[in-house]
C-alpha cells in the first residue's frame, strides 16, 4: 500500500472520508485529566527479561521504586493545542495525561500531528490506544524514551493485558520496533531518533492489518486477524501521556532539562465508505 505525504496528511489508495478531526479549538472538551500519584516497588527479574524493571544510569545500582505523577496542572489548551509538560515536583517528578472521551477509534486511520520534547532520560512522551476486547486489552503505542532497552529511538509496540479465568492479569510485549519478536517478522527498527520538529503519527487499521506510519512512511505492518493479535482489532480509546521518572526509562540526571513539554496540534479519524 502506497502513502503519501499532502499537507501533511496520510493519502492512501482507499477511498476514505474524514469523520472526525479535533483542532483543541474548544479547550479540554470531551478530554478528561488523568491524575496519578502511585509509588511503585521494584519486582524480581521475570524470566529472560533483559533490564531491570527500574533502571538507573549505572549498571550496578537500581532504584528499588519510583512515584509515578501525573498532575492535572501540566495539563493545558493553549493557541489551539494540547500541552503537556513535566516538571520537577514535590516529590521528585511530574507528568500529565489525558484521555479523549468523546469517542473511540477503530477501522480507519487515525492520524496525530504532535511534537515530542527533546530525548532526554527519564521522559516519556508517547500516544496509545487501548483496546479492549472481552478478557483481554491491547495498547497500539507510538513512543519515544531515552532507557536501556531501546536507546531513546523512537519506537512502535502492541502491549496486551490478559485476564485469565481467576482474574490475574499478565502483561505480554506481542510485537515492538526494538525487540523484533516474534522473530518470523521482519526487523523492524527505526534508527531515527525523533527531534523536536513536528511529526505526524499514523495508525491504520483493516480486516486484516495494522500499519504504523511516521510522517505518511510505514515502518511497521502486522497481521491484525492472527490469533495473537486479534486482541487489537476493535475500537480503543486514545490516550496522550508525557511521563517522567517511569520505570523502564533512565533516572532522571544532569542531562533532563526540566519543564519540558510535548503538543499535539491535532487529531484526524478517517473511515472508508
Amino acid at each position: 500500500m502506497k502513502a503519501e505525504i499532502i499537507k501533511g496528511v496520510i493519502a492512501l489508495n482507499k477511498n476514505y472520508k474524514l469523520t472526525f478531526e479535533e483542532y483543541f479549538k474548544n479547550g479540554s472538551s470531551n478530554w478528561e485529566i488523568i491524575e496519578t500519584n502511585e509509588v511503585v516497588k521494584n519486582k524480581p527479574k521475570a524470566k529472560n527479561e533483559t533490564v531491570p524493571a527500574f533502571v538507573s544510569n549505572s549498571d550496578e545500582k537500581f532504584r528499588e521504586k519510583v512515584v509515578v505523577k501525573n498532575i492535572k496542572e501540566n495539563v493545558s489548551f493553549e493557541d489551539s493545542k494540547l500541552i503537556i509538560k513535566a516538571v520537577e515536583h514535590e516529590d521528585g517528578y511530574a507528568g500529565g495525561a489525558v484521555r479523549y472521551t468523546g469517542r473511540k477509534f477503530g477501522k480507519g486511520l487515525i492520524e496525530v500531528k504532535a511534537k515530542f520534547p527533546k530525548n532526554m532520560p527519564g521522559v516519556w512522551p508517547k500516544m496509545f490506544l487501548k483496546v479492549a476486547n472481552k478478557n483481554a486489552f491491547g495498547n497500539v503505542e507510538f513512543a519515544q524514551v531515552k532507557g536501556l532497552v531501546n536507546k531513546g529511538k523512537l519506537f512502535y509496540s502492541l502491549y496486551a493485558y490478559f485476564t485469565d479465568e481467576n482474574g490475574l492479569h499478565r502483561n505480554e510485549y506481542l510485537h515492538s520496533g526494538f525487540q523484533r519478536w516474534p522473530s518470523y517478522y521482519p526487523p523492524l527498527e527505526n534508527e531515527e531518533k525523533l527531534g523536536e520538529d513536528w511529526y505526524v503519527f499514523g495508525y491504520e487499521q483493516t480486516d486484516i492489518d495494522g500499519i504504523f506510519y511516521v510522517n505518511g512512511e510505514e515502518i511497521m505492518r502486522f497481521d491484525i486477524d492472527h490469533p495473537m493479535f486479534v486482541v487489537f482489532a476493535g475500537e480503543g480509546e486514545l490516550n496522550i501521556r508525557l511521563d517522567i521518572n517511569r520505570p523502564r526509562t533512565e533516572a532522571c540526571d544532569e542531562n533532563t532539562i526540566l519543564p519540558c513539554q510535548m503538543e499535539v496540534e491535532y487529531i484526524k479519524f478517517y473511515e472508508e465508505v
